[in-house]
């Protein structure tokens, strides 16, 4: 993870400040619009003449139903692209503000190349099971496909074996096992149905709509593939607007591509960090083997009960040993940006 990575602007910063007293002044310009266009039109009813605060009223209740209306459709159009891509549908809900689905932000359900980036997609080696999982060398994960071979991941349910860093080897297109092989998980894409939600004092957040068990898939980091170079213009730029959506992608080596979710991404996009986070990162292969563009995706650390937000840590520990982390350059530093995630472990600061 980018240490200017970060899924919401950071409450309490100048620019989140900014930001949420100019959506009340837009709200409270546009009703008192209304009222004063509603108070010089003439007056042709019947019963007695509305007063200033009736026209208010009605004002703020319109204001209400015009939110909510917008609000179903982005709700309608997540679902849609869900849907269609195999996954659960998504809810969303907002009862803090009148924030509205965010401007100039395209969901897109699997990641896509960005300039000078092309995804591999045809797999250099499969396996020959008939039943994958009965014999851990012969299936993709004891292949040693991109180095030391692994043990067999998941249980019968799709559940990991145990949490761990080791990356995942997921059968690909070219295997000869079907669709329900156990090895395919995170390629099947979310199945638990989740709500991007307003919270209180951290933007926007996503929770679960179903109980999601412990060590379970729950979704799958996603946006741009960018190449490092990319990255680093488009930070400077980001750093700028006081937000970044930036996932280093250096868990087997030096950071060579990063997965930019500002303008593409999924419902990740809205998740929030948290020191004692729910969610845990994987990285998994399944198709693209290019070691320098795995998959990033979001398993269960512990029982998540319905209702719950999903949060990660926005500076998860390197998924392989000896990787190193991500080389600190004095002259990128920032003034630290306070956590409000509220856990017990709290770090206090966002990891920068």
């Amino acid at each position: 993870m980018r240490k200017d990575n970060g899924v919401e602007l950071p409450p309490g910063s100048a620019e989140w400040s900014n930001g949420v007293a100019k959506a009340k002044k837009d709200t409270i310009t546009a009703i008192t619009t209304r009222c004063k266009q509603a108070a010089r039109a003439p007056y042709k009813g019947r019963g007695p003449a509305k007063t200033k605060q009736h026209f208010l009223n009605e004002a703020v209740v319109s204001e209400i139903h015009r939110h909510q209306e917008d609000l179903s459709r982005w709700k309608e159009e997540l679902s849609s692209l869900c849907v269609q891509a195999g996954e659960a549908e998504i809810g969303v809900e907002n009862r803090v503000d009148f924030a509205a689905a965010p401007k100039d932000f395209t969901f897109i359900t699997s990641c896509i190349p960005g300039p000078g980036v092309m995804i591999p997609s045809d797999p250099v080696i499969s396996c020959e099971c008939i039943e994958c999982g009965s014999n851990d060398s012969t299936c993709c994960p004891g292949l040693g496909v991109l180095g030391d071979p692994v043990s067999f991941p998941y249980l019968p349910d799709g559940r990991l074996k145990e949490i761990s860093t080791a990356p995942l080897y997921e059968c690909n297109s070219k295997c000869l096992c079907g669709p329900q092989c156990p090895n395919r998980v995170v390629q099947k894409g979310r199945q638990v149905p989740l709500t991007i939600f307003r919270t209180r004092d951290k933007g926007w957040g996503v929770k679960t709509n179903a109980t999601i068990y412990a060590k379970q898939f729950v979704t799958e980091y996603v946006g741009e593939i960018v190449t490092e170079e990319e990255a680093e213009r488009r930070g400077k730029l980001y750093d700028s607007q006081g937000t970044t959506y930036l996932f280093d992608l250096d868990y087997a080596m030096d950071n060579v591509h990063v997965i930019d979710a500002a303008k593409f991404g999924n419902i990740s996009h809205f998740m929030n960090h948290s020191c004692s986070p729910n969610l845990g990162v994987r990285i998994a292969y399944v198709n693209c083997m290019d070691v320098s563009i795995p998959r990033v995706a979001f398993f269960a650390l512990r029982h998540i009960r319905q209702g719950e937000e999903l949060t990660f840590d926005y500076n998860p520990p390197r998924q392989q040993e000896g990787a190193e982390n991500p080389k600190s350059d004095p002259a990128d530093q920032r003034p630290p940006v306070p956590c409000r995630c509220g856990s017990s472990n709290c770090r206090r600061l966002l990891p920068l």
